[in-house]
């Protein structure tokens, strides 16, 4: 919970166009470990990254580099197999 809020606080910082601080905030949403990442993290950081693409910061170098950690993080958080699938699978 306390990870979501913080990327709220990022997005609020981003809407105010404080990309630096965004940055800054997301950090530690970025360092989460992979299997921490829940549906609700993961969804709120997609959001983050729509946010992004926004015309007046899709050309500056730092959301650029912030987006593409961002498409990693949901990556690393979607490839991983759900909880029991793999029992679901041999049984």
């Amino acid at each position: 919970m306390q990870m979501q809020v913080t990327v709220d606080l990022a997005r609020a910082r981003l809407l105010r166009g404080e990309l630096d601080g965004a940055d800054e905030a997301l950090e530690p949403v970025l360092a989460t470990p992979v299997e921490w990442r829940t549906i609700g993290l993961v969804d709120r950081v997609t959001q983050l990254r729509g946010e992004l693409a926004r015309p007046q910061l899709e050309q500056a170098p730092a959301a650029r580099t912030l987006a593409e950690q961002i498409e990693d993080f949901v990556a690393r958080a979607t490839a991983r197999p759900l909880p029991g699938s793999r029992l679901a699978i041999e049984g």
